[in-house]
């Protein structure tokens, strides 16, 4: 994208009052397939004094396995933009990034200051299927306590989105299971 196209999404997000912009910025048009997408340094480049002119924070969102070229892990994400404005970040999937063999928990420890977002999911063992991972938080392979703990340790104050990416035609009695779980969670961990 131009400097124009970023700069019309940052006018766009001031005036609705958005202080994280989630987003992925990949080289557009080389190909459709997303397993063949690849981060884009010069993209990053455009959106970094962007971040720091309209005082928002960008969150790179990590997308596991499926996408080894395009910011498949937390540390990815940070990894390609630490020299840029401290605004630029990650939006830390943890489905994904456990996917990709990486623990969230570390990661949220050891990128706390670049941390913007989070999408809280559990999946199911041994997959790499993103279309068949979701499970209902709790019912899964991943720590969530200890994950959830990490935010708690490092002082985390952005937001939490659950995604559940299963049963798209009846979920609503699965995510209430999720909002429950996720708030007995941090009940129990006093947050």
């Amino acid at each position: 994208g131009s400097v124009e196209d970023v700069k019309k999404a940052f006018d766009f997000a001031k005036k609705l009052g958005v202080n994280v912009v989630v987003g992925v910025p990949f080289k557009h048009g080389k190909t459709k397939k997303w397993a063949d997408q690849e981060q884009d340094r010069d993209l990053c480049e455009k959106i970094s004094p962007l971040c720091d002119a309209y005082d928002i924070r960008f969150a790179i969102h990590n997308h596991g396995p499926d996408a080894p070229k395009c910011f498949p892990t937390g540390d990815a994400s940070c990894e390609f933009v630490k020299d840029l404005s401290p605004r630029m970040g990650m939006c830390l999937d943890i489905g994904h990034n456990y996917r990709s063999g990486k623990d969230p928990a570390a990661c949220i420890r050891k990128y706390a200051d670049r941390l913007f977002d989070f999408h809280l999911k559990d999946i199911r063992p041994h997959t790499t299927d993103i279309k068949a991972d979701a499970k209902i938080l709790g019912r899964g392979v991943l720590d969530l306590p200890g994950i959830l703990k990490a935010l708690v340790d490092v002082g985390y104050a952005g937001s939490c989105s659950i995604e559940y990416e299963t049963n798209f035609k009846d979920n609503f009695a699965d995510l209430c299971e999720c909002a429950g779980y996720f708030k007995a969670m941090v009940r129990m961990l006093g947050a």
